[in-house]
């Protein structure tokens, strides 16, 4: 006797197929991200501000950093790598981007070698279960700790 599980998607991964899709068809270097609401730079700075003062540059810079895949003919990516004391901030700062997931790739468990497994077992369509590489690619790796 046999049983087979059927997996359901969630409403998320169904959506970021459909961004996969586009961008492979369409050859494109950034996926189309179409906001649910429309924010000026002026409120979200003012928004930050409000809540947490201390952190508004440092937000503008992680920003800054993620707004890079949206301009064209950028070869080198960016490396950017938030240094000071325990609990001033920086995880909160990192936090503000996290949720954004059709920019966003964030994980705590990385390694030089997660980049590209080397396995030459592995089936092609498998490739990016393994490797971290195609899961970033068109989005900003977030590693909160290294």
């Amino acid at each position: 006797m046999s049983i087979k599980i059927k997996k359901t998607e969630t409403r998320e991964a169904k959506e970021l197929k459909e961004i996969k899709k586009e961008v492979e068809k369409e050859n494109q270097r950034f996926p189309k991200v179409k906001p649910k609401k429309k924010v000026e730079i002026d409120e979200w700075r003012e928004v930050v501000f409000d809540n947490f003062p201390e952190l508004l540059i440092p937000a503008e810079v992680g920003l800054s950093v993620v707004s890079q895949l949206l301009i064209k003919d950028i070869k080198n990516p960016f490396a950017l790598v938030y240094v000071d004391v325990p609990s001033s901030g920086k995880t909160i700062v990192l936090n503000f981007f996290s949720t954004v997931k059709e920019l966003i790739y964030t994980t705590d468990d990385f390694t030089p070698a997660s980049f590209v497994s080397h396995y030459s077992n592995t089936k092609r369509k498998d490739i990016a279960k393994n490797d971290l590489l195609p899961r970033i690619r068109y989005k900003t790796l977030l590693i909160r700790d290294l």
